[in-house]
């Protein structure tokens, strides 16, 4: 679930990546609205911030 969010909105992740910070509040939203299985929303900032730190950004084949 919070894989398919972060794919999905490669541009906030990429933001977040970037340094800006009130980017996760668009996959914290998306999550949460998603997500219908009662977990806490410091949870999910905190596992996002987890994910997006650490996955690295698709690299298209164009650049």
């Amino acid at each position: 679930m919070i894989d398919a969010v972060i794919s999905r909105n490669e541009k906030a992740a990429k933001d977040f990546r970037g340094g800006k910070d009130a980017a996760i509040g668009k996959l914290i939203g998306e999550v949460m609205r998603k997500g219908r299985w009662g977990r806490p929303q410091k949870w999910v900032r905190e596992t996002l911030i987890k994910k997006v730190s650490t996955v690295s950004p698709a690299r298209r084949l164009d650049e």
